[in-house]
């Protein structure tokens, strides 16, 4: 059933409950202020009010996404968006008599809209200064002013090598959170101690920002840690001797003499492959980072699959937020990039613990009796999509544990990232469309969209039977993993619940 547009005391009273969890909206500008088109949902999924919003709206296109708000701050997660949408909806909101600073928040959420609407990254992110420009009544610092100046802190923290963003990385993310909280005098104050601190690195870096050496910094830093890891397992006197020279190239870094610290580097492991080449490293190969990734992975693995499958976290955004760094973790991990997949991981755990904590989500508590099996069907098969991304980041690491470093196994290594192409088409079609059989009218509507999810599992069931998913999950040669088999079963419940 279609929802209808919103006005005044009808947004006012769903805009309370958002102070305390995320609300679906979908807004159509129209062409003058008053001719919005808004629609808010506490349950239904943003993606079908924007299709509402944009065909029956005034204007061409609508934007959709979750909110909530904290104080006189409406901070909008876009799905997707549109040019200048916090200006004007908030003049929209002005004309039903509601004060509030809508904010656009999310970087991946921009890039969508900048595809979508193919406009000019600055003049997008101009909207976070347009969005206050009438707000001179309002007490401290302006949210647009401050939005701004997070951009240009965001884009120079970019530009830093990896080491310095490394160091930063806290620093920025809880300038964006109290940002996002609506902490606007915290956020702004915080600015002007973080964007030294990124200019500091920028003079440091040896180069200009967006440049890079002959020789690459983040590499030499990891290579000289691992060399003085060694150094460290010495005995005297070559410990002493040989710290003195890590001390040197740590100093040769700094100022960004990449080249010489590079030779310097090249000597130094020559050296200590002289005085120990066989006691001072892992015969594993492992690095502490990708063995305290492992083990944090082996942990959390397993309440990953129970929250998911069991649904146990308590709203759509909550999963969303884990499902990101959880996800993220992995990705770098499967680069080899294990420091960053630790903090993702470790970022990820109060989050999944919470979830293991929580009664699970309503979505389909709440649904009819009837669509209940689709609705459970569509929470199966996301539970599924990430089981099989996560089995497979798990054989990628195993694959480049194994590989790199030897000269006729790293080509293998190296195009490890390929495998995620046999994922592609096994994708979230399928959940779209159950999430639509679930929202549709008794009768044809409703069969007309069981057959056309019929004809995605015939479409996933064809992709398993290729010869990567049979031999994937056991025959694979370096991890048991769980690809095909997890997709096969999945596949199997949801067309039972299709018949």
């Amino acid at each position: 059933m279609a929802e209808e547009p919103l006005s005044g005391p009808e947004i006012k009273k769903i805009i309370s409950k958002s102070r305390k969890k995320p609300v679906s909206f979908a807004f159509n500008p129209g062409k003058d202020d008053a001719d919005g088109y808004l629609l808010l949902h506490l349950k239904k999924p943003a993606k079908m009010l924007g299709k509402q919003a944009k065909s029956e709206g005034d204007g061409g296109k609508a934007a959709f996404g979750t909110f909530e708000t904290e104080g006189k701050v409406m901070k909008l997660e876009c799905e997707l968006s549109i040019p200048a949408l916090s200006k004007k909806l908030k003049k929209y909101l002005k004309t039903q008599k509601i004060s509030l600073q809508p904010v656009v928040l999310g970087e991946e959420d921009l890039e969508a809209a900048l595809a979508e609407h193919n406009a000019d990254p600055d003049a997008f992110y101009d909207e976070f200064a347009d969005a206050a420009d009438d707000d001179a009544e309002d007490d401290g610092p302006d949210a647009g002013a401050v939005g701004t100046r997070i951009k240009a802190m965001v884009t120079a923290f970019k530009a830093l090598p990896d080491p310095a963003q490394a160091k930063l990385a806290k620093p920025v993310e809880t300038v964006v959170a109290a940002f996002k909280a609506g902490k606007l005098e915290q956020a702004n104050a915080a600015i002007d101690k973080v964007m030294p601190a990124i200019e500091a690195a920028q003079a440091g870096s040896g180069d200009p920002v967006g440049q890079t050496g002959t020789a690459d910094r983040a590499g030499l830093e990891t290579q000289l840690k691992s060399l003085a890891g060694r150094v460290k397992q010495l005995e005297e006197p070559q410990k002493s001797k040989l710290a003195k020279v890590v001390q040197t190239l740590a100093g040769t870094l700094k100022a960004g003499d990449l080249d010489k610290t590079a030779a310097g580097l090249a000597k130094l492991a020559q050296a200590l492959d002289t005085v120990a080449p066989q006691s001072t490293s892992d015969s594993s190969g492992t690095s502490p980072e990708q063995e305290r990734y492992s083990t944090l992975f082996a942990e959390m693995e397993p309440q990953v699959q129970t929250a998911l499958r069991d649904n146990r976290f308590p709203d759509e955004k909550a999963r969303g937020d884990f499902l990101k760094l959880w996800e993220w973790g992995n990705n770098n991990a499967a680069d080899g990039i294990y420091d960053k997949a630790v903090a993702a991981l470790t970022r990820a755990q109060p989050l999944l613990a919470a979830a293991m904590a929580s009664e699970g989500s309503d979505y389909a508590a709440d649904v009819p009796e009837d669509v209940k099996p689709f609705a459970i069907s569509r929470l199966k098969w996301q539970s599924t999509l990430t089981t099989m991304h996560s089995e497979l980041k798990k054989l990628q690491s195993a694959i480049r544990t194994v590989c790199n470093g030897d000269p006729e196994l790293q080509p293998v290594a190296d195009s490890v990232g390929e495998l995620d192409a046999y994922l592609d088409r096994l994708d979230d079609r399928l959940s779209d469309k159950l999430d639509e059989v679930v929202n549709a009218a008794p009768g044809s509507d409703r069969e007309a969209l069981k057959a056309q999810a019929r004809g995605l599992l015939k479409e996933y069931q064809s992709e398993l039977s290729g010869d990567f998913f049979r031999v994937i999950d056991a025959d694979n040669g370096f991890a048991n993993v769980a690809i095909a088999s997890s997709a096969a079963s999945a596949l199997s419940e949801i067309e039972s619940a299709l018949k």
